[in-house]
């Protein structure tokens, strides 16, 4: 998808732009919410991962918590996004990061 066209705030009676605002088509602002959805969550994730290795080098005692229970869909779910990112998350994290993804924020 193209970048489109940035809005000519002027165009908006009424309405005004604030610095580090733009005004955009809605098919292309749907698209990009989407997008920086995704890398956020893609971050909470990492971060999640991160401090799950940081307890395992603590060579903790095994224990258990008590979590809410997944329903079969959702374990459907967690098997497929377990076989394809958990297990294969050395070329995930590869080929994010050559795509300029998940990086430090600016």
């Amino acid at each position: 998808m193209e970048s489109p066209a940035m809005g000519d705030p002027s165009r908006m009676a009424g309405e005004e732009v604030l610095d580090g605002f733009c005004l955009l088509p809605l098919e292309y602002f749907l698209v990009w919410d989407s997008w920086i959805t995704w890398e956020q969550e893609l971050r909470w994730a990492q971060n999640k991962w991160d401090k799950s290795l940081v307890f395992l080098a603590m060579r903790l005692l095994p224990q258990l918590v008590i979590d809410e229970r997944l329903t079969k869909e959702e374990q459907a779910w967690y098997k497929t996004w377990n076989a394809q990112y958990l297990n294969g998350l050395t070329r995930f994290k590869r080929e994010i990061m050559e795509a300029g993804g998940i990086g430090p924020r600016k």
